[in-house]
């Protein structure tokens, strides 16, 4: 290969690059939504146990639908851009992170072979994972920071009981997740 051409193939690239990190960055607002929602099930569970109701993990079915619709709403806006190889790696990681929680949360307690304490540290290393791929994808800091949160987050869950656990989760989600959408929002505007 010629060097005029190999410049040109590296130029290219970065242009990819960069296009697909202002793609990503102009989706923050998943991540508030999707905060804003879990904060809101984690509430919602709180208060229906206080309440005496039977089953408060229902909140979680009353308010994640709403963040899986607008994740879907948002997702089929963007069809029309160009779909990189790193938009595909983490729409995937994303996709399972979700089904592997969503398995994990439900069916773990349902079969009696998970304790419910257990369910916040493993929800926050799996969500360290995805947004560990999803910081490395792009090179976004923050989001990687928010994977190291995360992480930390998860480890000092097993020391704490369930409502320790979840005001942690709710505090690390605010920090993790809406202030990194906010930055993205902010940068994607200019």
């Amino acid at each position: 290969m010629k060097t005029e051409d190999a410049a040109s193939h590296l130029a290219a690239i970065r242009e990819m690059v960069e296009r697909s990190r202002h793609d990503r960055i102009r989706t923050g607002d998943i991540y508030v939504v999707w905060a804003v929602v879990v904060i809101a099930a984690l509430l919602g569970q709180v208060m229906l146990d206080r309440w005496g109701f039977s089953q408060p993990w229902m909140a979680w079915f009353m308010t994640t639908p709403a963040a899986v619709a607008y994740s879907i709403f948002r997702g089929r806006q963007q069809a029309n851009r160009v779909f990189t190889y790193a938009n595909r790696v983490e729409a995937r990681t994303w996709l399972f992170t979700g089904l592997a929680m969503g398995a994990l949360a439900f069916g773990g307690p349902a079969s009696g072979m998970l304790p419910p304490a257990a369910i916040v540290p493993i929800l926050c290393s799996i969500l360290a994972v995805a947004l560990a791929t999803a910081g490395a994808l792009y090179r976004y800091r923050p989001v990687t920071g928010s994977a190291v949160l995360f992480l930390i987050a998860g480890i000092m869950s097993w020391f704490l009981t369930w409502q320790l656990q979840f005001a942690l989760f709710a505090v690390v989600l605010l920090l993790g997740y809406v202030v990194p959408g906010i930055w993205m929002m902010r940068a994607a505007r200019g």
